[in-house]
């Protein structure tokens, strides 16, 4: 696990028993992971924001797939790598711009969500 993960969880909850815990669920999630069926992401009828990086988990191929099945979605793919875009606290120190541009783009697709 990386470190700044570890530190910022020992700070909400002391427990290292349960860091290992989530750890492990975590660690297992991945692993058994069942791809939802098209079915169900065709009939996601939500407004969707679909945000990856080009050298993310999910594959750039597989994010526009998604977003060609969900018929109220957008869809970016920002340079970079998982969870740099947005700030993630492992990604802190890469110097990533990124998130300048990403951060206005996650307000704005969520205040035309209230202005609905």
């Amino acid at each position: 696990m990386p470190e700044e993960l570890k530190e910022a969880y020992l700070q909400v909850s002391p427990n290292p028993a349960g860091l290992q815990a989530m750890h492990d669920k975590d660690a297992k999630r991945m692993v058994n992971f069942k791809d939802i069926p098209d079915e169900q992401i065709k009939s996601i009828k939500a407004p969707t924001l679909i945000i990856i990086a080009d050298q993310d988990v999910v594959q750039p191929e597989h994010a526009i797939e998604m977003h060609r099945q969900i018929a109220n979605s957008e869809l970016a793919i920002i340079p970079g790598v998982h969870g740099e875009y947005i700030e993630e606290i492992t990604t802190l120190k890469s110097n990533s711009k990124e998130a300048h541009f990403v951060i206005p783009m996650l307000e704005s697709f969520l205040d035309k969500g209230r202005t609905k």
